[in-house]
């Protein structure tokens, strides 16, 4: 009662101060106002739908072969189609073959790979020291390349052989020495990877009942998006240890393959804390391709990757599909982790849900209960990991078309956390009903909201 007293006195002191007259705004100027940075719900969704566009298969612009024909490249416009084909020699000349093949089909790879590779470094380590980092880095490789089993060394000798820039160097000169050379098949393991992000959806969720699996890679793209000059899809034809790895032309290893068993594999980068040595430590992209030369199912690929996580340089994940399940390996290296291969009925970490049922999603950041250095102190890993579970926690029998109108819905200069970032490199679909691989690679004008689909043909 007193507080409404007080302000019926201060309103009749304002009318009588103001004489009752009608307010005058002669001569004001409203000042001037920041443009608002708030956005139309409507500017925040792309509306992309791809049900009536076909996947395009590029037709090839130019062949090259090595002279002893264990190495085929056909260049198309968007990547070079690789085969490597490891029954027609051994594993040096393998590697041989495809060093020379490559300068062939891109006649600037050395200065390409070398720019690249040496952008890669000064980002990966600040500061970075002209004599210590180098050096540093050389001890990395020189161990993990001794871990590696016989016949991959074998490949990379080979390959490094091809090129011009001596036995030792980390250094921009526009060439490769054989430190570079092994670095590009161990990037992952000595410098880490980006951000990416994985979602399979298995027939219980699907109009074909078949499953469904895609793969988000990210990475850093260097000046001008040099690295998207390069996309390759390289076929390792080694009878039944056969497999398909979509990367970067001249990789080895594998950071996203498919093997003619239709077991698919893709690797995230998960930062942990634990203080990174090699000593006994192992390339976790090379495990990678063992276990898709080695295993015909998801399950023992994964159980083969988690047996072996003691050994890695870092923390990951490793998405894996085949036609019947799915699993993330969290394969945590921190003392604080365990290894674990998950799955849709995985508890869960406190506080964090998973509510699309008959789906498997994966981010930078572990997931299982088990791991305490999860994703909920992550935001932008918690923010993609929601998003997935909004798009694909409906009802809706997905298809091919479906899953390519989600993963492009967001437009790529929203102020969002998008789960397509400005360093996507490519966008990469399965599809087990006919059991052939869709992509969407980023060209070197960046991505883009509705991107391109390329039939890569077969994987089984």
């Amino acid at each position: 009662m007193k507080r409404n007293m007080i302000c019926v006195s201060a309103a009749a002191l304002f009318l009588l101060t103001c004489g009752c007259s009608e307010p005058s705004y002669d001569g004001f100027s409203a000042p001037e106002q920041s443009k608002s940075t708030l956005e139309p719900v409507s500017s925040l969704a792309t509306g992309n739908r791809y049900e009536d566009i076909a996947p395009t298969a590029e037709p090839t612009q130019a062949e090259f072969t090595s002279a002893d024909g264990l190495c085929v490249i056909r260049k198309k416009e968007s990547y070079f189609d690789v085969t490597l084909d490891l029954t027609k020699g051994d594993h040096t000349a393998a590697g041989a073959a495809y060093a020379e093949a490559i300068q062939k089909a891109m006649p600037d790879y050395e200065a390409f790979a070398d720019d690249y590779l040496n952008e890669l470094i000064k980002l990966s380590f600040d500061p970075y020291d002209e004599n210590d980092t180098p050096k540093m880095i050389a001890e990395r490789i020189d161990a993990l390349r001794a871990a590696l089993p016989e016949e991959y060394r074998a490949e990379l000798d080979g390959f490094a052989s091809g090129f011009h820039g001596g036995k030792t160097g980390l250094k921009q000169d526009g060439k490769l020495s054989r430190y570079e050379a092994d670095l590009l098949h161990f990037v992952p393991d000595v410098l880490r990877n980006y951000a990416c992000s994985t979602i399979t959806a298995d027939g219980s969720r699907t109009a074909s009942g078949k499953r469904i699996s895609a793969r988000i890679l990210e990475w850093d793209l260097g000046r001008g998006n040099k690295m998207c000059t390069a996309h390759s899809v390289l076929h390792l034809n080694n009878g039944d240890r056969s497999l398909i790895s979509v990367s970067t032309l001249g990789t080895l290893d594998v950071v996203t393959g498919v093997n003619d068993n239709g077991v698919m594999a893709a690797d995230l980068d998960v930062g942990t804390s634990e203080e990174f040595t090699c000593e006994n430590k192992i390339a976790y992209s090379f495990a990678m391709r063992e276990a898709l030369e080695q295993y015909s199912t998801a399950r023992e690929a994964g159980e083969y990757l988690t047996a072996h996580t003691p050994q890695y340089t870092y923390s990951h994940n490793v998405f894996l599909t085949d036609a019947k399940d799915a699993f993330v390996a969290e394969n945590c290296v921190a003392p604080t982790g365990k290894a674990i291969l998950r799955d849709e009925q995985t508890p869960l970490a406190n506080g964090l849900t998973w509510n699309a049922k008959g789906c498997v999603c994966a981010v930078n950041a572990y997931a299982a209960e088990v791991n305490p250095e999860g994703m909920t102190v992550s935001p932008h890993d918690i923010t993609r990991w929601k998003k997935y579970e909004r798009m694909f926690g409906t009802d809706e029998k997905l298809t091919v078309s479906r899953f390519k109108d989600l993963l492009t819905s967001e437009p790529v200069d929203s102020f969002t956390e998008n789960i397509r970032s400005e360093g996507v490199v490519f966008l990469l679909i399965a599809d087990y009903e006919t059991g052939t691989l869709q992509c969407a690679f980023t060209g070197t004008e960046g991505i883009i909201d509705t991107p391109d689909f390329l039939d890569l043909g077969s994987f089984v």
